[in-house]
């Protein structure tokens, strides 16, 4: 479990430290029963019509934060939702993975204080 965990940390996190990079494979292996859970239960069930369809019906601000090392999906997924939510603004830290509060703390910290 260890090693599949290290794995899935590497690629969704290439920009953290040791130590947070240690953290969070302790987090990913402490959590891994969540793989045992059925699908539905694991995974949720989608809404018809699914959410991915449905940006364009937030009523509300929306601040999307993407890292510049996470995944490319995901910085897809961070654009579309950016672009499709009405009132939305897209943050990229370049520093940052998919762990922004540990990949790139203090420019997390500072887009934060912004936000509020």
């Amino acid at each position: 479990m260890h090693a599949s965990a290290a794995v899935d940390i590497d690629a969704w996190g290439p920009a953290l430290g040791p130590d947070e990079r240690r953290l969070m494979i302790g987090l990913e292996v402490a959590n891994s029963h969540l793989m045992t859970l059925p699908d539905e239960e694991y995974l949720g069930r989608e809404l018809d019509p699914p959410v991915k369809t449905r940006f364009a019906e937030l009523a509300v601000p929306v601040s999307v934060l993407v890292g510049g090392h996470d995944l490319e999906a995901t910085r897809l997924w961070a654009r579309r939702l950016a672009a499709q939510a009405p009132d939305a603004t897209l943050t990229e830290l370049p520093e940052a993975d998919h762990f922004p509060m540990l990949s790139a703390p203090a420019a997390f910290e500072k887009y934060l204080r912004a936000l509020l």
